[in-house]
């Protein structure tokens, strides 16, 4: 018996059912990829999240990784994860908030100290930590309110400085304070804090007197120690002591 083939017609018709087929399903196979690539790259960044936990739990015991718990140093070289993205800043804070950005391949993977992980394009303006992220420390500023000016630059009358710590970004926080010539400097930091900017009378003992402040904004950056400028301060008349001669 003689088998019966597909006609000319037959196969056209074939071709072009395929080439809808493959027309139709192709932005679906593209999208299940695009989908699988996109799940992959977030679990990527939940992994450098969760790599980024465990470091500061480390660090608890590890002074050398406890030096880098202060919000403002760049683990992400320390961290050890397989396929990690070839860019990324990864910081943690002291209370063991985690802020971080990845690239990985063209899209940015985001995270603020109390955000969740989102995703951008990586030209994108909202790749920038610094959007989320307070690296600059505050701003120290004094204001002397003069007394009375007696002979050689001593003050006769109660002298005050009047404190301003400010941030831009997280905002202020709080300052530790010390008084007294050189009372505090990088090697030492002031004792006393206080969360409001205040001001302060200098003391009044004869010598030199001034107030150190080191500035700390929400993010916990720390300024440098600020002392403002010494004053000498004395209020105390002179007595006058004298014996009356006989006459």
């Amino acid at each position: 018996m003689k088998k019966k083939g597909f006609t000319l017609i037959e196969l056209l018709a074939v071709i072009i059912l395929l080439g809808i087929l493959a027309v139709l399903a192709t932005p679906l196979v593209i999208d299940v990829i695009d989908q699988s690539r996109k799940r992959a790259n977030i679990l990527s960044a939940e992994m450098i999240l969760s790599s980024a936990n465990s470091y500061y739990a480390e660090s608890l015991m590890d002074i050398k990784k406890k030096d880098k718990i202060n919000g403002n140093t760049n683990i992400f070289n320390d961290l050890s994860v397989a396929n990690k993205p070839e860019e990324g800043q990864v910081f943690i804070k002291p209370t063991g908030e985690v802020a971080m950005v990845l690239i990985i391949e063209d899209e940015c993977y985001i995270k603020g100290y109390n955000g969740n992980i989102e995703e951008y394009d990586k030209d994108s303006s909202e790749c920038d930590l610094s959007a989320t992220l307070d690296l600059i420390p505050p701003t120290v500023s004094f204001e002397l309110i003069e007394g009375n000016i007696g002979n050689n630059g001593w003050y006769t009358s109660e002298t005050y400085v009047k404190v301003t710590v400010s941030d831009d970004k997280s905002g202020f926080d709080s300052y530790k304070w010390c008084q007294g010539y050189n009372c505090a400097n990088e090697n030492i930091e002031p004792e006393n804090i206080e969360s409001n900017n205040e001001t302060f009378k200098l003391l009044s003992d004869g010598e030199k007197s001034q107030i150190c402040v080191m500035g700390i904004d929400k993010a916990l950056n720390k300024s440098e120690v600020k002392c403002s400028e010494p004053v000498k301060v004395d209020t105390t008349k002179p007595e006058i002591n004298g014996v009356m001669a006989d006459t």
